[in-house]
């Protein structure tokens, strides 16, 4: 069990390769995982996973939503139905790794996108995917950054906790920021009062450096600090849910075949 806080990475192909006994022996306590972008999966999902949990890190996951997008859904009931569809496809990757922590959704824009949904919306479609991953046995997170919260989503409409990028250093490290300093600006004290009321889960607070330092293949890696037990089961429990959703589907499969 990792002590909190824990120093957190989450990696994505964009890592390359993941040592995952260097990131524990430097001190990281957990690791999200991107398992997919949209509907499809992240290459390196399952060898990530996997190396993580042989090195007894806990493992979570997290999926790049574009359900969002104006060109994906151009209104809000098509943005509810892509929403559901996101996170039944997320659902379904997880069920091929024994993800022993937080499942998240991660909202973002991408250079050239935008989003036509109020804050309402935005904030209702969030709310039905984070259920879809509740009723699959893996506790869900928010991720998004701290502008995008307050500005593009209504914070007291979300059930969730949140897992939040807020950044005020350029190479921010583990070493360099501590867990409760929070950047004392307008976004920090937004953070800090997250934080407060027990909303806050993680904070993203550095991207630029520390890639090869924490077993990264890339310079760069995205460091957290998680406020939270991130271990919600044990790699047991884990492997039995796992189970439990290959027989869930095998037995789906074969019904639709009568």
């Amino acid at each position: 069990m990792s002590s909190i806080p824990a120093k957190v990475l989450d990696i994505s192909r964009y890592q390359i390769s993941f040592d995952a006994d260097k990131a524990k022996r430097q001190g990281i306590g957990g690791v999200m995982v991107r398992a997919g972008y949209g509907l499809g999966p992240d290459s390196c999902f399952h060898d990530f996973a996997a190396a993580a949990k042989k090195a007894g890190l806990p493992v979570g996951s997290y999926l790049f939503a574009t359900w969002h997008y104006a060109s994906v859904s151009p209104d809000f009931e098509t943005a509810k139905a892509n929403a559901k569809q996101q996170a039944d496809y997320f659902v379904s990757l997880l069920k091929q790794a024994p993800i022993n922590s937080f499942a998240a959704l991660d909202l973002e824009l991408e250079q050239g996108q935008a989003c036509n949904l109020s804050p309402s919306q935005l904030s209702t479609c969030a709310n039905l995917f984070l259920d879809v991953l509740k009723r699959s046995g893996h506790p869900p997170l928010l991720y998004c950054s701290i502008a995008w919260l307050y500005e593009k989503m209504d914070a007291a409409q979300l059930k969730y906790p949140f897992w939040i990028a807020c950044y005020h250093m350029i190479d921010a490290d583990f070493s360099s920021q501590p867990p409760e300093q929070f950047p004392a600006t307008r976004y920090g004290e937004m953070l800090q009062q997250l934080y407060q009321n027990k909303r806050l889960a993680m904070w993203q607070f550095g991207s630029v450096g520390g890639g090869t330092a924490y077993g990264c293949g890339s310079a760069n890696v995205d460091k957290n600090w998680a406020y939270v037990p991130l271990v919600k089961y044990s790699f047991l429990q884990a492997l039995c849910l796992l189970i439990r959703n290959l027989l869930s589907s095998v037995m789906s499969s074969s019904t639709s075949d009568v």
